[in-house]
């Protein structure tokens, strides 16, 4: 970290002791202000070598005397502009701060193929695993909406999260065959990038890799990768790049079948 940065954060917390010391709050005006030079882009940023101190967070940054509800608050606000940089990047500040007040706009946000992601994610870390937030989780993946490339993993990611989260707890035994339900109806009708989520229901559920039930599942979903691709046209480089992701998962699916039929297929159990 330079020595400009450094000298950045010491006047930071300078001015925040002694705004907390005087008892002088900042009015919602100046702390948006101070949050958008905190989102700004910059060049450089991160630390140099290990022996740096970490760069400040949001709340650290900005004066609000401990404040994190209202903090949420105005994130919330600024989330709500059109400006697509700030919009998202408070949308990941959200997600660390945001509380219960923000749910209702975090329902809001589940079936942006942009912000859904942080939003159901934000969700599952207010409310938990339950059958609400399964639900949100359930309209962001399976919406229509189309998601660019760079997005075109982030379903699948969220996926294996829950997965993860609803498997490795005891307590949260109940909501399995609910999490399983929602990423199954993921997996068939909207996923283009199955190989991962695969993957992790074996992991989540063994007896599912040689069953009659996933060999179905990688059925349904090639075919409908096939017939997707009868549509593409690479004449771009975002489209390109949907024919490459397109190609390795369709040799995934081929390799996975061609294993299940192999046993053979009457065998399987279901």
């Amino acid at each position: 970290m330079d020595r400009i940065r450094i000298l950045h954060f010491v006047l930071v917390a300078v001015l925040a002791s002694a705004c907390t010391c005087f008892g002088d709050m900042p009015t919602d005006d100046e702390i948006r202000r101070g949050i958008v030079r905190f989102l700004t882009p910059r060049c450089g940023g991160g630390n140099v070598d290990d022996n740096d101190p970490p760069d400040p967070g949001l709340a650290d940054f900005v004066v609000i005397n401990g404040d994190t509800n209202r903090l949420a608050r105005i994130l919330a606000e600024i989330a709500q502009t059109n400006n697509a940089w700030y919009s998202e990047m408070a949308m990941w500040e959200l997600e660390r701060y945001g509380t219960s007040e923000q749910l209702p706009f975090f329902y809001s946000c589940a079936t942006n193929p942009v912000l859904g992601k942080i939003a159901v994610e934000s969700v599952l870390r207010i409310e938990g695993v339950n059958s609400n937030s399964l639900d949100v989780a359930r309209s962001y993946l399976c919406q229509t909406n189309q998601f660019p490339v760079a997005n075109i993993g982030d379903r699948a990611h969220l996926c294996r999260n829950i997965l993860e989260k609803v498997f490795s707890s005891s307590s949260l035994t109940c909501y399995r065959s609910h999490a399983l339900g929602v990423v199954e109806d993921f997996q068939v009708g909207f996923n283009t990038t199955p190989n991962g989520v695969d993957i992790a229901i074996i992991s989540a559920v063994p007896d599912y890799r040689y069953s009659k039930r996933r060999l179905a599942v990688l059925r349904t979903v090639k075919q409908r990768l096939d017939d997707a691709a009868q549509y593409m046209a690479p004449t771009n480089h975002e489209a390109a790049l949907q024919m490459d992701v397109y190609n390795f998962q369709t040799n995934y699916l081929a390799n996975a079948i061609n294993e299940l039929v192999a046993y053979p297929e009457a065998n399987l159990p279901d």
